[in-house]
């Protein structure tokens, strides 16, 4: 994540640099929150607005970049050019993630975003994530049947028939979706072969998923940051 650096005049070529964080008696640098922004993936991207402080004044980068690699691009050289750093934080500072249409841009760090800007004038704010959390995924394979039942957190739902050869995976990922108790802030990916559906299920850790009573398998966790 990037971190803002106490002396920002101090050589580059440094071991340790003093983050603002570690000079506790002159700022008040933010806690470290995860910060997305939703922006069309084909749109022209402007700029960024960002503040060191929640008093301070809001800064703001221009930039002419298109499309997930030349944005991240862009907002790294921002961040950089006002005296921030990446750290050794396993969470990285800037990502870029394709949904649809649409690429989902999130900066983490200990700053305040404040917007982007894209297509000159259309102004997206971020939706703010400080709650750092493990980001897991939850997998299990089932043979299906006539019977499945799912459970989130011992609320179960019958999910009823569903086939292997009859009823195909995006049959199963939308059955997941629209149950009761389905969780916001999860994602579910499910495929298929001639014997198994396999299921994984992302999302922040404390939750127990089941499959007609038996538990999915927690792995692959990664650090996170949730709202």
């Amino acid at each position: 994540m990037y971190q803002p650096i106490a002396n920002s005049g101090q050589n580059a070529n440094n071991v340790m640099k003093r983050y603002g964080n570690d000079v506790m008696c002159c700022d008040s640098y933010p806690t470290a929150c995860q910060y997305d922004i939703t922006i069309a993936t084909a749109a022209t991207v402007n700029n960024i607005k960002f503040k060191r402080t929640a008093e301070g004044d809001t800064i703001t980068k221009t930039f002419t970049a298109v499309g997930g690699t030349a944005v991240v691009a862009a907002i790294k050289a921002a961040l950089v050019a006002e005296g921030y750093e990446e750290d050794s934080d396993e969470v990285t500072g800037v990502t870029s993630a394709v949904v649809s249409s649409n690429t989902i841009y999130s900066i983490t760090g200990s700053l305040i975003v404040v917007s982007m800007t894209h297509t000159t004038s259309t102004v997206v704010t971020p939706t703010t994530k400080c709650d750092r959390t493990g980001i897991c995924d939850h997998y299990i394979t089932t043979a299906g049947g006539a019977a499945n039942v799912f459970g989130v957190d011992g609320t179960d739902e019958d999910l009823g028939s569903l086939v292997i050869g009859t009823d195909a995976a995006a049959a199963v990922k939308a059955a997941i979706e629209v149950a009761t108790a389905w969780p916001s802030g999860y994602t579910v990916a499910v495929t298929e072969d001639a014997d198994l559906y396999y299921i994984t299920i992302n999302g922040p850790g404390p939750i127990v998923f089941t499959w007609n009573g038996d538990k999915f398998v927690k792995q692959n966790c990664v650090a996170g940051y949730i709202a």
